[in-house]
């Protein structure tokens, strides 16, 4: 990441940032959780495959909004390059929008992919978890899971 941004900036491969937040032993909490995450563009292009199979199309093309800044367009021209060479047959085109239409767009879900970023308020991985509970301002992706909905509502000691 700080190849590409050259402001310090570093992949995460979680939810939750680094340095938001220890653990009781004083560890930070984001490298106390393993990730499902790992890079793997084999796999990605054996989903592919199959997605196009599953939809009888060729190519997929899609658009993914960001900001109208600077930074927002060298992050958005990187995951643009970084999916279409591993992914051949997609089509990443990018929008850059002002601040308040990209997130009136979101809140709306009218976007396809879109591109933004979260600080932590307070120095605890909640700042980060809360986000995705189904009906959270914030959660702008339509995903839901009681589950998830319960062990942060635990977390949250409610």
């Amino acid at each position: 990441v700080n190849s590409v941004k050259h402001n310090g900036s570093e992949a995460t491969d979680g939810f939750t940032a680094k340095l938001t937040a220890e653990t009781p032993d004083a560890k930070d909490f984001s490298e106390s959780i393993d990730s499902p995450l790992t890079y793997n563009p084999k796999a990605a292009k054996k989903h592919f495959e199959k997605a196009k199979k599953d939809l009888g199309v060729k190519n997929i093309t899609f658009t993914m909004n960001t900001e109208d800044t600077p930074d927002a367009k060298i992050s958005a021209e990187y995951i643009k390059s970084q999916v279409e060479s591993t992914l051949p047959g997609v089509t990443l085109k990018i929008k850059q929008l002002p601040f308040k239409q990209r997130l009136n767009q979101e809140s709306t879900e009218a976007f396809e992919a879109s591109l933004s970023g979260w600080g932590p308020d307070y120095p605890d991985p909640l700042t980060f978890l809360n986000i995705m509970t189904t009906g959270n301002s914030n959660n702008n992706t339509a995903w839901s899971s009681k589950e998830y909905d319960k062990l942060v509502k635990d977390a949250n000691g409610k």
